[in-house]
């Protein structure tokens, strides 16, 4: 009787360190994800900076114009943290569209702004930024990729649902 108590104690002690192991994998997996997407936030923060820099430089060219965009600008933007989500990623890139959109207007509207380098130069960097961006959502998707499937397996997936955890949404990469 008292090695039959032992054994379900011994098995209960074995399921409810397994269960903790889980639960800590899904810890790292989320917060995995969550670190992916500041890491998007940086990237798309330093666009908008970049961008702000231009409109300020385009400015000696068309004031009325380059403050409008910046205003709309810095009225959109919101800043993406560890709880955003892809689709508050998409809106902030849709913004950074829609202001890149606003300066090819400018440049073809006062074709001195093609001749300034430091404003050339600031849209290369826009540029780069954009492609540092891409990779943040390659890393963004794998991260949540790898927490959904733990999540999905049998028997993890009723753990998991247990323990409060869900499945994370991909960053639609269509652009």
């Amino acid at each position: 009787m008292l090695s039959n108590l032992l054994l379900i104690v011994a098995m209960l002690v074995g399921i409810l360190l397994w269960i903790n192991a889980f639960r800590q994998k899904l810890v790292k997996l989320n917060e995995n994800v969550g670190q992916a997407m500041k890491q998007i936030g940086v990237q798309l923060s330093s666009r908008f900076e970049i961008l702000a820099i231009l409109l300020r430089l385009a400015q000696h060219y068309a004031p009325y114009e380059s403050d409008m965009l910046l205003e709309e600008m810095n009225t959109r933007r919101k800043v993406i943290t560890a709880k955003s989500t892809p689709e508050d990623v998409l809106l902030q890139e849709k913004v950074i569209a829609e202001v890149i959109d606003g300066l090819n207007g400018l440049m073809m509207q006062h074709a001195e702004l093609k001749d300034y380098d430091t404003f050339q130069r600031m849209m290369d960097a826009v540029q780069v930024y954009e492609n540092m961006l891409k990779t943040s959502q390659l890393l963004y998707n794998d991260c949540v990729k790898k927490l959904n499937k733990e999540i999905q397996t049998f028997p993890y997936s009723l753990i998991a649902k247990l323990l409060g955890f869900s499945r994370k949404a991909h960053l639609s990469l269509e652009n």
